[in-house]
C-alpha cells in the first residue's frame, strides 16, 4: 500500500455541515468528537473527486449513454476508469459485483486555522498536538517524522511566531482576536517543514504568519473563532424577510489549511481490469491531475463557498 497526504487550503468560507442546529447556530459545521477542531469528512473529499473524474474522463459520452439507456441503473459510472480510481457506486452492491477501486481517503484533519492579528493582519495558528498528528500520518507518507514533531515547549500564554506580528518596539507582546500573548521565535525549521503542504501560491506567506501556539489555545480558537453569518430569503413582494427564512450558519474562514491521508493499492474491482489507474501507482498520478485544480468542496456553491486548493504531496 502507497500512501500520500492530500493537502485542502479554503480559498473561500468552507461548510461542511452536520444538519442540525447547535447552541444559536442553525447551520454549524462538522467537528471532531474529540477535540472540537473542525473536520473535513473523507465521504466529501471522495466525492468531489469523483465527480471531477467523471466529468474529465475520454469516455463522458459513452457514461451519459449509458445513464440514459439505465440498462444498469445499479452502475452510474460506466467508465472503468472512475471505477478504478473510486470503486462502484453504493447501489453497485446491490447487483453482487464487489470490489474496491484503488484509492482510499481519510478524513481532512485541521492543521493551520487563521485568526486575526492586530499587526500583519491574521496568524496561521498550528500547536504540538496537530503537528504530532501530522507527524504520524507524513511518516506514513514518506516524511521524515521528526521533520513535524514540535521541539519547543511552550505555556497557554505564549506564542511562538515571526516578529513581524509583534505589536510593541521590541517584538515580545502579540494580541489575536482578544487575547495577548508574550512571542519568542518559531522553532528553526519549522516553517520551511510546513511550507510544502501548503499551495504555491501561499508558501511565501507562511515565515511571515506561521505561528505555534499551546494546544488549549488552538483549541479555543478553533472552537469559537469560526466565522458565523446570518443568512435571509426576501420575499419577493415586500422584499422583506420570507417567514421562517432568517437562520445562521457557520463557516471555516479562509486560508484554513487541512490534510488527509490517502491510501492506494491496485484495484479490486472486476470492471478496473480494464483501466489504466488499476495500479496503486497509476491512480495516484491520476489524483494528482485531478488536484491540480481548485475544487469545490462542502455546500453553497452558488454563493462563492467551499472553494479549495489540493495539494497531494509525500513519496520523497
Amino acid at each position: 500500500m502507497i500512501h500520500r497526504l492530500l493537502t485542502i487550503h479554503c480559498l473561500s468560507p468552507l461548510h461542511c455541515g452536520t444538519g442540525q442546529g447547535i447552541a444559536g447556530i442553525d447551520l454549524p459545521v462538522q467537528r471532531e468528537r474529540h477535540t472540537g477542531w473542525p473536520v473535513i469528512p473523507a465521504s466529501t473529499i471522495k466525492g468531489v473527486l469523483r465527480d471531477a473524474a467523471r466529468c474529465t474522463t475520454k469516455n463522458k459520452a459513452q457514461a451519459e449513454q449509458h445513464e440514459a439507456k439505465q440498462s444498469q441503473p445499479q452502475h452510474p459510472d460506466a467508465d472503468p476508469d472512475v471505477i478504478a480510481l473510486f470503486g462502484p457506486e453504493r447501489g453497485a452492491f446491490e447487483s453482487g459485483e464487489l470490489g474496491l477501486g484503488a484509492l482510499s481517503f481519510g478524513d481532512g484533519v485541521l492543521l493551520a486555522f487563521p485568526v486575526r492579528s492586530l499587526v500583519g493582519v491574521f496568524a496561521w495558528l498550528t500547536c504540538p498536538m496537530a503537528l504530532e498528528r501530522l507527524a504520524r500520518v507524513a511518516e506514513l507518507a514518506g516524511f521524515a517524522k521528526q521533520r513535524f514533531v514540535c521541539p519547543a515547549q511552550l505555556s497557554a500564554q505564549e506564542m511562538l511566531c515571526s516578529q513581524s506580528l509583534g505589536v510593541d518596539n521590541e517584538h515580545k507582546q502579540v494580541l489575536i482576536e482578544d487575547q495577548s500573548l508574550s512571542r519568542r521565535d518559531l522553532p528553526q525549521g519549522l516553517a520551511e517543514a510546513l511550507k510544502p503542504l501548503f499551495p504555491t501560491s501561499a508558501q511565501g506567506l507562511v515565515n511571515e504568519h506561521l505561528a505555534l501556539v499551546h494546544d488549549d489555545t488552538f483549541t479555543w480558537f478553533a472552537r469559537h473563532a469560526t466565522q458565523v453569518e446570518a443568512r435571509i430569503a426576501l420575499d419577493p413582494a415586500t422584499k422583506t424577510v420570507a417567514q421562517g427564512a432568517l437562520f445562521y450558519q457557520e463557516t471555516v474562514p479562509p486560508e484554513s489549511l487541512f490534510v488527509s491521508l490517502i491510501s492506494a493499492e491496485d484495484a479490486r474491482h472486476p470492471r478496473a481490469k480494464d483501466s489504466k489507474y488499476a495500479k496503486a501507482e497509476q491512480a495516484l498520478l491520476r489524483l494528482g491531475e485531478l488536484c491540480q485544480h481548485p475544487r469545490q468542496l462542502g455546500g453553497d456553491a452558488t454563493i462563492g463557498k467551499g472553494l479549495c486548493a489540493l495539494r497531494l504531496v509525500g513519496g520523497q
